[in-house]
């Protein structure tokens, strides 16, 4: 779909004309490929390689995925956290005194589990590459069964440190089968927030069975209180794992509820993480891979240090709750929303991520300076009085830890190429994660009870450790993906190296050889941070899409629908002339209807053409009938020139003199044609007007006179005509500019200048992305269009650029001046030297 090219897509064609989208399969996927790709899903891929996926098709199998996959997902990761968190509620229901456990005692009882979690680890990885993981998963919750079972039958210490050493080898394949699981159905951009709702499972369950104890703790009987916990989680395990058997399907080709085409969309949705999907070949030379990666040392570092609070707080935060004075069952209630922060600010990640991306690195910082503040608040006070619900609130601001833990797990599928390498790499990163809840319990020494203040200081050092690793390593992504691009190009903006890199994905090739691979690292700040204030009050998206096509506007609706559900735009820039307002006003609707945004959210443009100047209201009645809204945002007067037309509906909108040129009505004129529109400002139709392509002559007599400044100036801009005057004229107006034809209209002939392009070298992005930063940077707004889903996305993301580079940007045309806009009204527009 949108296979139509237009500015910035021109450029990305090949010399002779030939769209790269018609040689990928012959320059791309050799004969010899079929014999070297060993990926179970490539039968799904090989005939579709190179297709592009609808972007509604997309959407469709996603939500089916979604909704099959994540209440079963999220129900095992949190039945994987409360039955070795159970003992923080057994030890409040005389579990110590059952058990006849002694001083530390119950600090191996915490640990043993990870001794067991640890010894399993690399087994356990070369299980999840050989076998598949819905079985395993099934096998992992039955044994979690047995060994709830098992606890009650525990009388001593010995008895209880077996249990506990066998549930840590149970779970074991857990995260790593997770990892691979979402790998092979979800992209990349959307696992992060997969794993966020997994993990927010923890807290839930945590939450319930909370409750659950607090009730089993009144409940009478003939067994102690905390072995009808362990009766619950058993018959919660063995259900989990038949339901987990029969509706988990091992890979796209195996998922009954999708049809074959939906099978081929849910392979190929993930072939573009250039990770492939599953392959049982072992690869020992991708553990030296891993051995050199500086990312493999980064990761097992973080979670080794984010680990240690994990491994003491969640087994000994009901005795630090106890020490502020709170009976056993009121610590039990108190507890609750220690569970609370963590699932609530997963979720809240959740919501974040709905609207930016790449938020990895800041997931593992952000939850741990919330965790390092509440801390510091407990350490810092004392017990009782009127510090005491505040010293309460400050303990459970620490669980916002657990927030990272989703974000660095989801790092090693998205960092890490290549199957064994990968697998090599989660084993390193979870035998870390046994490590560090191994030392946890054990900094919660008996003699420090019942404050544990040695054991606060050492977890405030492990906070802090976590945020220095979080930020090298966000610093590491960045300098690599800027190297990768200067040296190899930029697949995100290269359509043919996109489809290199997910082929060399489907071979099994690691990051390291795999030279189109890139790290997700948040490089770009996206349109929809960016907003500008009118002197209205509203505020406008710095990028916006434009809709002008000279030929063909048939796949209009469907360039809108995609910018504003999958590329995040807000604002979309139409006009009379385009004649287009139909398909935009059917697609802004159609994208309201999808729940995803509002019309409160949409910023839309029209503009009216003169040859309505004496009804310039009826103009935009016409507008709005075609786009079936209620009200555009902002309206523009298309050009300060009147022309002569009698007829209603403003046609023909080129009307000719006996000499050729344009026949302008001189009975009115541009003050005349804005005035008219300031009575649509205060009807409502229009929530802003302004003008376009006008002068500052132009503004200085409309200024004069009219009753509400222009909120906008949309002109030709960009670095060949930067018209520095008339933008510094019109923002001490405040009135906001706005660029058209930013990359010099069609064919984009400002991308081919080598001054832009040896910036854009500098900072690893394309000249276009430098073309449109130059702008946001300077505050002023602008409009491209494509009807390429890719160049779509890829134009509403920016980059800040240095003072120096701007200055250079601005001096590019300075002194010679070059306008695209070529259109010849036989009048003076009054630009002075690159006028008309």
């Amino acid at each position: 779909m949108f296979e139509k090219t237009t500015e910035a897509g021109k450029d990305y064609e090949d010399s002779k004309g030939v769209s790269t989208h018609d040689i990928h399969v012959q320059s791309v996927l050799s004969p010899q490929d079929d014999q070297e790709i060993k990926d179970q899903a490539f039968e799904l891929l090989k005939d579709n390689i190179d297709e592009e996926l609808d972007p509604e098709e997309d959407r469709a199998v996603r939500r089916k995925l979604d909704w099959r996959f994540l209440p079963l997902l999220t129900l095992i990761y949190g039945l994987n956290y409360v039955d070795k968190a159970s003992l923080s509620w057994a030890v409040m229901l005389n579990f110590r005194e059952d058990t006849k456990l002694k001083g530390n005692e119950y600090s191996w009882v915490s640990s043993i589990f990870y001794f067991g979690y640890l010894g399993a680890e690399y087994p356990a990885n070369i299980l999840v590459h050989k076998f598949s993981v819905p079985k395993i998963l099934t096998g992992v919750c039955v044994s979690w069964g047995v060994l709830m079972l098992a606890h009650i039958g525990a009388k001593n210490y010995a008895g209880i440190l077996v249990i506990r050493f066998l549930l840590g080898i149970s779970e074991t394949p857990v995260s790593a089968a997770m990892i691979k699981y979402v790998g092979c159905w979800w992209k990349k951009s959307e696992q992060p927030m997969r794993y966020l709702c997994f993990n927010s499972g923890q807290g839930g369950l945590y939450i319930v069975f909370s409750l659950v104890s607090y009730g089993l703790g009144h409940a009478g009987g003939n067994l102690s209180p905390w072995k009808y916990i362990y009766i619950v989680l058993a018959f919660v395990s063995f259900t989990l794992g038949g339901l987990v058997w029969f509706f988990l399907p091992a890979l796209p080709q195996n998922a009954k509820f999708l049809n074959e085409h939906q099978k081929m969309v849910a392979a190929k949705r993930v072939s573009k993480n250039m990770t492939g999907i599953k392959t049982i070949v072992w690869k020992n030379y991708q553990i030296l891979h891993a051995l050199k990666d500086p990312k493999t040392y980064l990761l097992t570092l973080y979670m080794f240090f984010s680990m240690i609070p994990n491994g003491g707080l969640t087994n000994f935060n009901t005795l630090v709750l106890e020490s502020f004075d709170f009976d056993k069952y009121t610590t039990l209630l108190v507890n609750l929303p220690w569970s609370c922060f963590s699932a609530g600010q997963m979720w809240v990640w959740v919501l974040i991520g709905r609207k930016f991306k790449n938020l990895r690195i800041a997931g593992l910082i952000i939850p741990m300076c919330i965790a390092i503040t509440g801390l510091s608040i407990v350490y810092a006070t004392e017990d009782g009085g009127a510090n005491k619900w505040g010293r309460v609130f400050a303990y459970w601001m620490i669980n916002s830890c657990s927030a990272t833990y989703p974000f660095a797990m989801t790092l090693t599928g998205q960092l890490i190429s290549g199957h064994t390498k990968q697998s090599f790499t989660n084993a390193l990163v979870l035998i870390t994660f046994a490590l560090g809840n191994i030392v946890g319990p054990f900094a919660f020494k008996a003699s420090d009870a019942p404050r544990y203040t040695q054991a606060l200081a050492t977890i405030i050092g492990t906070f802090a450790a976590c945020i220095a690793i979080g930020a090298v390593l966000g610093g590491y992504i960045f300098y690599e993906n800027r190297r990768r691009n200067k040296l190899y190009g930029n697949p995100a903006e290269d359509e043919d190296l996109q489809l290199q890199g997910e082929i060399a994905g489907l071979k099994d090739k690691t990051d390291l050889e795999n030279k189109h691979f890139r790290s997700t690292c948040p490089v770009f700040i996206f349109m929809t941070s960016v907003l500008l204030p009118l002197n209205t009050g509203a505020l406008m998206p710095a990028i916006g899409l434009g809709t002008w096509s000279p030929d063909d506007r048939s796949q209009i609706r469907e360039c809108v629908e995609y910018a504003i559900l999958e590329a995040g735009y807000r604002h979309i820039d139409t006009a009379y002339l385009y004649g287009c307002e139909d398909q935009v006003g059917q697609a802004v609707r159609n994208a309201i209807a999808t729940g995803k945004v509002t019309r409160e959210e949409l910023f839309i443009t029209t503009k009216v053409w003169p040859t309505f100047h004496k009804h310039m209201e009826d103009g935009l009645d016409l507008s709005l009938k075609a786009s079936g809204l209620d009200y555009f945002d902002l309206v523009l007067v298309h050009w300060p020139i009147p022309f002569k037309c009698d007829s209603d509906d403003g046609k023909p909108f080129w009307p000719k003199n006996k000499d050729g040129y344009i026949a302008r009505d001189m009975s009115s004129d541009h003050i005349t044609m804005y005035q008219q529109l300031e009575k649509c400002l205060e009807n409502g139709k229009a929530k802003a007007i302004g003008v376009s392509n006008y002068s500052i002559p132009k503004l200085e007599s409309l200024l004069k006179v009219c009753k509400y400044v222009p909120a906008v100036n949309q002109c030709e801009l960009h670095p060949l005509l930067p018209r520095r005057d008339l933008c510094d004229f019109c923002t001490s107006r405040g009135i906001v500019m706005t660029s058209y034809f930013p990359f010099g209209g069609n064919g984009a002939p400002i991308l081919k200048n080598e001054a832009i392009a040896e910036i854009a070298k500098k900072y690893s992005v394309s000249s276009s992305t430098i073309l449109l930063s130059y702008h946001v940077n300077m505050g002023v707004s602008v409009v491209p269009k494509s009807f390429k889903p890719h160049r779509i996305k890829l134009n509403g993301k920016i980059v800040y650029l240095q003072k120096e580079d701007l200055e250079k940007l601005m001096e590019i045309g300075r002194e010679k001046p070059h306008r695209f806009n070529n259109l010849n009204f036989d009048v003076d527009l009054e630009f002075g030297k690159e006028d008309w």
